[in-house]
């Protein structure tokens, strides 16, 4: 799939300040083992911005995406209607690198997120020094998404939004 970059004046002020955002709490992240920088933020249709950082461990694989992070922050808040997220990558060094996309573990989450959002998640994704930028959105960084219906559940979703706006 390819992608067209683009540069930082050619967004929207709403996205520059989301990318801000990202960018301004990656420098938090716990990457001692990788050094790789990971700052995530999410916008919800309730104007609500919620952030993420990327937690390594030495157990490797118990590590957490900035994305999860920020996506979590959202729901215990009682704002899961993410419209959109920003996510910035990339480490001191190589400030310049490419853009790197969400993880297969992320794109499912947004994706289910998406559902619960009723709109297709726009995702802003960087390169640490903002030089290269790539908007997409959840539906085309997973178009074959597994969901509810494969579980036979569709009312689920509903029943949780319905719960979250009853308390």
């Amino acid at each position: 799939m390819e992608f067209r970059e683009i540069t930082f004046s050619e967004i929207s002020a709403e996205k520059r300040e989301l990318l801000k955002e990202a960018f301004k709490v990656m420098k938090n992240a716990y990457n001692i083992y990788s050094g790789y920088y990971v700052g995530a933020a999410v916008l919800t249709k309730n104007g609500a911005v919620y952030h993420g950082v990327n937690l390594e461990n030495a157990s490797f694989g118990v590590g957490l995406c900035a994305e999860i992070a920020a996506i979590q922050s959202a729901f215990t808040a009682g704002d899961p209607f993410i419209s959109m997220i920003a996510i910035v990558t990339g480490s001191e060094e190589h400030p310049g690198d490419e853009v790197a996309f969400p993880c297969g573990r992320c794109r499912q989450v947004l994706s289910e997120c998406s559902t619960i959002s009723k709109s297709d998640i726009e995702v802003i994704c960087s390169n640490r020094d903002m030089t290269k930028i790539v908007i997409t959105s959840i539906s085309k960084l997973l178009p074959v998404a597994f969901s509810s219906s494969d579980l036979k559940k569709d009312n689920a979703i509903e029943n949780y939004i319905q719960r979250i706006q009853n308390e």
